[in-house]
């Protein structure tokens, strides 16, 4: 891989168009993660977390300035580029009226989310064969890192609260969504390009689920046990007591005899809501079981009827 150390360097116009390319989705992702981070300051619940949350927001318009000279050297009008660009919502879930903060929850989530994703597609960008954009991503790097960190402590915090860690399993997917659209596409020509020139080693799919792995990894696992989840993933963590254990046999019996079935809150449009209301009612004995399964039966064939 040949290193251009300058952008008097720069080989010809594909290699100086990608290069903006890259930077084009990261700058705007980094002041659009600032704009974001203005919205979690109103909901920090304590003046140590608010600092914190300017801190990181202030850092986040730091690494766009970083980029933003980069750019520059390289033909950009950085002052139109800001008046442009899309706003934080289309740049995280594809809807500008998509990424409002509605609480702590919501900020925690995003913070983690974001940001973790954020560290996987940087790590990529460090070793890239544009020495000025690999240097600038050092450094961004290593304060995404502290970002990601505290939303994983305060996740872990909050997630101590039962009724907390069930809003949080259910904003999830949402946040899971916004963070995969870091990586951009997979099996692109430009990635094709990118690696064949050395700016990225791996292609957008791989960095993709490399951080998905993360996820679903044997710490993950043992989080899960820890804070009285099922880990799905193959695992040594399980519970070792109560109501928690039982479920994990029987899931394991399940998963042996090959008795798995596709999420069951996919069932039907409104089967998350049917089913934990259901759930409600079954565990102080409102409903027995019977009644509990004829009336989840019930409304998925109600609804398979309308199809």
């Amino acid at each position: 891989m040949t290193m251009v150390r300058s952008k008097d360097e720069i080989p010809d116009e594909a290699y100086r168009k990608m290069v903006l390319t890259l930077m084009d989705k990261q700058a705007s992702r980094e002041v659009a993660t600032a704009e974001v981070f203005g919205q979690c300051v109103l909901f920090a619940p304590t003046v140590e977390d608010k600092i914190r949350i300017t801190r990181f927001q202030h850092e986040e318009l730091k690494h766009f300035q970083l980029l933003a000279r980069i750019m520059s050297e390289l033909g950009v009008d950085m002052d139109a580029y800001v008046r442009d660009r899309q706003r934080a919502g289309a740049r995280f879930t594809g809807d500008e009226a998509d990424m409002q903060i509605q609480d702590w929850i919501d900020a925690t989530l995003f913070n983690f989310m974001i940001d973790r994703a954020a560290t996987f597609q940087l790590t990529e960008y460090t070793k890239g064969s544009y020495l000025p954009l690999a240097r600038a991503n050092d450094v961004i790097l290593k304060e995404e890192e502290g970002h990601k960190n505290f939303g994983e402590d305060c996740l872990e915090e909050m997630c101590q609260d039962s009724a907390t860690r069930a809003e949080i399993q259910r904003r999830f997917k949402k946040w899971f969504v916004a963070s995969m659209r870091i990586f951009g596409r997979a099996g692109t020509k430009g990635n094709e390009y990118c690696i064949r020139v050395g700016l990225k080693t791996r292609d957008s799919g791989d960095v993709a689920a490399a951080y998905i792995d993360f996820l679903t990894n044997a710490q993950a696992a043992q989080v899960l046990v820890e804070t009285d989840n099922l880990p799905a993933m193959k695992t040594d963590a399980q519970p070792t007591s109560g109501v928690s254990q039982e479920v994990s046999e029987a899931w394991r019996g399940l998963s042996d005899a090959d008795g798995l079935t596709p999420y069951i809150d996919y069932a039907t449009p409104t089967f998350y809501d049917d089913f934990s209301g259901g759930v409600q009612k079954l565990l102080p004995g409102k409903l027995t079981p019977k009644e509990f399964v004829d009336d989840m039966q019930a409304k998925y064939a109600k609804f398979t009827g309308s199809l």
